[in-house]
């Protein structure tokens, strides 16, 4: 792995209603990665997933890696 590299593991019930370039958007813009799933969770269900929703995503160190916990 490379610095700074994420890695999504995800049910389908997240996947089947949210498209990979929103999935990466959404992670983009959020400012650390507890709050990209709780977004990606809710976007989830305001989309009507039919199926239960979980996701985790691990970041690898790096300059510019964002911060898992808020401080």
């Amino acid at each position: 792995h490379r610095p700074c590299d994420l890695y999504l593991l995800c049910t389908d019930g997240l996947t089947d209603v949210i498209e990979a370039c929103e999935l990466e958007f959404q992670i983009n813009q959020a400012p650390d990665l507890e709050t990209a799933c709780a977004i990606l969770v809710e976007m989830a269900k305001m989309k009507g997933s039919s199926d239960n929703i979980t996701l985790l995503m691990v970041q690898s160190e790096g300059l510019h890696a964002k911060n898992l916990f808020r401080q």
